[in-house]
């Protein structure tokens, strides 16, 4: 597999490797069966993947060494007992469980052999096709996605009512994420911590996470949400990119650098870190509170969505600095969308009459 998109594509699948604390994965035992998809993922981006058929596991030699990590498809409590055997001191697991398995899911109190830390995520919509991981260690996290999509009195009383052991008993289906404990390293937080959590730098014990792994063909990134545990309310932001370019994500690190430097800077988030951990380079930012302007929003609002984005754009002054050297971003972004709009309209005198103020309103975003 040697194409961009697949490798985009196969990555999908384990964005779930930034919840453990090494994301750099290496030797992966997995237990059989496994999906086409889960499977390939592994055999992309693992040095070494090892199916192992389930009534094997009792058979294995003692001598043949341990993995670094164990992942369940299709977690039941047979399968999970099983597999726990497999993990040696300081490995991980990570067991996926169907939502009709939810009523065998374990209490994690009950693991044996001594796992630390132990963590749940409600998986949405499916561990096929994830688009968010949500900690169900706390409320705070489920109530910060059901308000991203719930708005007004309904998801405010929703977002109270909601409790992690609900959740996991109706919407399923649920990810269990577990280390064994390893004596040299009990209760460092640089070996318990999920990568992306440690990413953010807030603390341990500060903030509980919301990953959220956008789906569309486009979306290069994985994004960690750290919000309050109690209140949802968002503390930090932390991005990767899925694969080894991160010229994005440069480039937006760039940009708020630059906004910070305009004589009346606007409301946004600032750069809090820029670095390199665990393998990969990570975009740390500030929170700003107020509501997403997401699909829903721009479709109950479209016309107030449209005014704060250009009184926004309005009050944006053009950095002190040079103009920083294009990297083809801004044309494919504006300049040729604009060009094509502008040639395939050209008897539309209202469409060519917005083309010109657009160009004018966005062009302070050339400087960024």
């Amino acid at each position: 597999m040697t194409s961009v998109a697949e490798r985009l594509d196969a990555s999908r699948r384990i964005d779930w490797k930034y919840l453990l604390g090494e994301p750099q994965l290496r030797d992966v035992t997995v237990l059989d069966p496994v999906g086409d998809d889960l499977r390939t993922a592994l055999e992309v981006f693992a040095d070494r993947v090892r199916p192992v058929p389930i009534d094997d596991i009792e058979l294995r030699d003692p001598g043949e060494p341990y993995s670094d990590l164990v992942v369940v498809p299709g977690a039941n409590a047979r399968r999970l007992e099983q597999a726990l055997s497999l993990v040696p001191p300081g490995g991980w697991i990570y067991a996926e469980f169907p939502r009709r398995s939810l009523s065998s899911f374990r209490d994690p109190a009950r693991l044996p052999g001594g796992f630390s830390p132990i963590r749940r995520y409600w998986v949405h919509p499916s561990h096929a096709s994830p688009k968010a991981f949500v900690d169900l260690g706390s409320p705070g996290p489920v109530r910060a996605l059901v308000a991203r999509h719930t708005r007004g009195p309904i998801g405010r009383i929703l977002s109270l009512m909601l409790r992690p052991a609900p959740i996991r008993r109706r919407l399923g289906p649920v990810a269990l994420v577990a280390r064994r404990n390893d004596p040299d390293t009990a209760g460092d937080p640089d070996h318990e911590d999920a990568a992306i959590t440690r990413a953010a730098d807030i603390g341990p014990g500060k903030g509980a996470l919301v990953m959220l792994t956008p789906s569309f063909s486009a979306s290069r990134h994985v994004i960690g949400l750290i919000v309050d545990p109690e209140t949802g309310s968002l503390i930090r932001v932390a991005k990767t990119s899925r694969l080894a370019d991160d010229t994005q994500l440069e480039a937006e690190a760039r940009a708020l650098t630059r906004i910070d430097t305009l004589p009346r800077p606007p409301r946004r988030p600032h750069l809090v870190a820029w670095r390199r951990l665990l393998g990969s380079r990570w975009l740390v930012q500030s929170a700003v509170g107020g509501e997403p302007m997401d699909r829903g929003a721009v479709s109950a609002d479209p016309d107030g969505c449209a005014d704060l984005i250009t009184d926004w754009l309005s009050g944006l002054d053009r950095p002190g600095s040079s103009r920083p050297a294009d990297d083809g971003r801004w044309s494919s972004l504006f300049e040729e969308p604009l060009g094509l709009l502008e040639r395939g309209a050209p008897r539309n005198h209202v469409v060519v009459g917005l083309i010109g103020p657009t160009r004018a309103l966005v062009e302070p975003l050339a400087h960024l």
